[in-house]
């Protein structure tokens, strides 16, 4: 008997979700998407180096990195970059073979990665530079960055969401509607690459200004947000 209670509470409750469900997709409604980018000047970069030594001696492979690794890290604290924005991998042993007999190749290679972040732009000229008269040393990759990215990114969805409201007011009136409540509010995914589209898009150029090193010009960097935004339409 009290199974059955059990079951049949369950079922009431299932029940009523359904119903629920079904009247709110009766419920008139207009989903809309929004975009904004807006448009800042990088004020750091990220920095990616590779240290590979060979040697027939391991040891000495290992010590000729070490002497290698370190000199990068005194140039860049010489430089004011921080040592928490330092790091290295840690070294990286691997043996090499030999398929062809006349291949000059050493037995063993030793690697070690460091990576930071030159929040100084203008020592970019200065540092790139001392960096490859390292014995051993090769810029790997940089790539721009922002200090303010997560409030940049804040703003740049405040204004999706405003885009797709005035979309969705826009839609309405042709229609001779409103919109009413909020009924489903969702963040889109947004990818490093931009396609124009048909939605509504909101773009802001930032107000940062830098001087651009020799051998150095920043532009600028897109900050992107995408939103998903269903309303209740109502008569007037």
């Amino acid at each position: 008997m009290k199974t059955s209670k059990i079951f049949f509470f369950i079922l009431i409750l299932f029940s009523s979700s359904y119903i629920n469900s079904q009247t709110a997709d009766k419920i008139p409604s207009i989903e809309v998407y929004g975009t904004a980018q807006v448009k800042v000047v990088p004020d750091i970069i990220n920095f990616s180096l590779s240290v590979s030594t060979d040697n027939n001696n391991v040891l000495a492979a290992k010590n000729d990195n070490d002497r290698s690794v370190n000199k990068v890290i005194d140039i860049l604290k010489d430089r004011g970059v921080l040592e928490k924005d330092i790091q290295t991998s840690g070294i990286r042993v691997s043996k090499n073979y030999r398929y062809d007999e006349n291949e000059k190749l050493k037995e063993f290679t030793v690697e070690n990665y460091i990576t930071f972040l030159l929040k100084d732009i203008s020592k970019y000229y200065d540092i790139t530079t001392e960096l490859i008269k390292i014995e051993h040393v090769s810029i790997t990759y940089s790539n721009f960055d922002y200090s303010g990215i997560i409030e940049t990114r804040k703003h740049a969805r405040e204004q999706a969401l405003l885009a797709a409201k005035s979309k969705a007011e826009e839609m309405a009136q042709v229609l001779g509607q409103d919109i009413g409540k909020t009924l489903l509010i969702s963040e889109e995914p947004v990818y490093d690459y931009f396609y124009g589209n048909q939605m509504n898009n909101v773009t802001q150029q930032g107000t940062q200004n830098y001087t651009s090193s020799y051998g150095l010009q920043e532009g600028t960097i897109n900050v992107e947000a995408k939103v998903r935004v269903v309303f209740e339409i109502v008569s007037r």
